[in-house]
This record gives structure tokens, C-alpha cells and sequence, in this order.
């Protein structure tokens, strides 16, 4: 008779435990609401659409978002995928989500995006043609994070965080932050940087930094900030904003 060790039945029962616990099953995500930048994008941007819907408890994780374009009736269909995981224990709760859906560079023209499922949920938007070779207007500061600070007198502030790049010679800096809000309550932020000659570099320059600037229009409810970043792409942040 072949005696099994401690380990190897322990190993054994693992096994198939294992096999006995489900897959998460890959499900369409809840949309409720499609962010879009109405009149922003030019034929040298790589389109962006923000997608935001909310979980009903914890055993919910995003997966992605996709868009199929339709260059005949310039219509974008977009969705989001999430993953559901039955073995676990799901606390029920609110759970907000967004996905960010990289469309692409887009030929000039109007839009239309369209949650898939969610027809009544439609949003239009314009591209125009672009008027240089650069794949952006602006040099900008790579920010990877951001929020908006409201104090007890209900002012706001506009927190950009992240780091300056190490250049050769001479250093980056920012030297205005353009913003304006859109009716759908997209804040939209422009971080505007230049380069500067290493005699005008002072040592506090490179590295992390964290820009503050009070805002001049006040945000209320839920929003979208989008920033163009360094990178040619945006940060996108969800927050709920108690404005004065």
C-alpha cells in the first residue's frame, strides 16, 4: 500500500478546492452617465470618452472600455466590461466607477457617442481640423493627480500634483493653468508649462511639485476634471464638489 505524506494530501484538497471556486463572470458594466468634451478635440488628439456607472456592492471590479466607430454616420458606440466575482463575500454598497475609452484620432466632423444599451444617454461632440503638425497646442505639466479643495468660507482650490521631468539642460516649469467648465460639468484644465534656459533653474524646480490655484468658477456636484497631461493623453478625476 503507497502511503501519501501531510503535504502531498494537503496539496490534493487545495487542488480541488480550488476547482470548485468560479470564475468571475465577465458582465456588461452599468453606465449612467457619458462625460465628453463638447468642443476640445482637434484631428491631432487622441479622442477620449469617460464613461461612468456605479456598482451595487463589492464583488465588482472594472475590466475596460471599448468604442466602435461608424466613420458613415460618425456615430461612436461605446461600452464598459466588469468582472463579477460570485465566491465572494459581497458588501452591499454604492460603488462608483469610471472608464476612460480611447476612441482615436478622429477625421474633423460632429459626433455622436452612444452608451451601448443606454441610447437615451447620448452625447454630441465637435473635432476640428488642426491648425499646426504639433500633437499638442500647449507644452504641458505631467500631472498624475488632482483635486479640488473647498473651505469653510466655500472657496475653492485647484490641487495639480505630480513631477518635472529631468531634462539635459534647463528645466520645466509651469507658467499658467488655463480652466473653464462645461455645461455637462466638465472641468476642464490646461497646465501650460515652458521650458526654461539653466540659468533661470533654481534647485526647487525639479521633482515633485503641487500646484495650487484658487478657481474663479465655482464647481458644484458631480464633475469630471480633465487635464491634458505631457504625455498626450489627460488625467481624468470623478469628484463631488460642494461649491459656494
Amino acid at each position: 500500500m503507497r502511503n501519501f505524506g501531510v503535504g502531498a494530501f494537503t496539496s490534493v484538497l487545495s487542488s480541488s478546492l480550488l476547482a470548485l471556486v468560479p470564475l468571475p463572470t465577465l458582465i456588461q458594466a452599468p453606465v449612467e452617465k457619458v462625460f465628453v468634451i463638447t468642443d476640445g478635440f482637434d484631428t491631432n488628439d487622441n479622442v477620449e470618452v469617460v464613461i461612468k456607472g456605479t456598482f451595487p456592492n463589492s464583488c465588482y471590479r472594472a475590466d475596460k472600455g471599448t468604442a466602435e466607430i461608424d466613420q458613415t454616420t460618425k456615430t461612436i458606440r461605446v461600452s464598459a466590461t466588469a468582472y463579477y466575482h460570485a465566491q465572494e463575500i459581497c458588501i452591499p454598497m454604492l460603488l462608483p466607477y469610471i472608464q476612460v475609452v480611447k476612441v482615436g484620432i478622429l477625421d474633423a466632423g460632429a459626433y455622436r457617442v452612444v452608451p451601448e444599451g443606454s441610447e437615451r444617454l447620448a452625447k454630441s461632440f465637435h473635432v476640428k481640423e488642426a491648425v499646426s503638425t504639433n500633437p499638442d497646442d500647449y507644452l504641458y505639466t505631467p500631472v498624475t493627480s488632482a483635486f479640488v479643495e473647498t473651505d469653510i468660507q466655500g472657496r475653492q482650490s485647484l490641487h495639480l500634483r505630480g513631477q518635472y521631468p529631468l531634462l539635459y539642460q534647463g528645466c520645466m516649469k509651469t507658467q499658467r493653468i488655463t480652466t473653464y467648465l462645461t455645461p455637462d460639468n466638465v472641468f476642464i484644465i490646461q497646465p501650460i508649462a515652458a521650458i526654461l534656459p539653466p540659468e533661470e533653474c533654481t534647485s526647487q524646480l525639479p521633482g515633485n511639485f503641487d500646484i495650487v490655484q484658487p478657481l474663479g468658477t465655482s464647481i458644484s456636484g458631480e464633475a469630471l476634471l480633465h487635464i491634458r497631461t505631457l504625455n498626450g493623453n489627460a488625467y481624468n478625476q470623478l469628484i463631488e464638489a460642494t461649491g459656494r
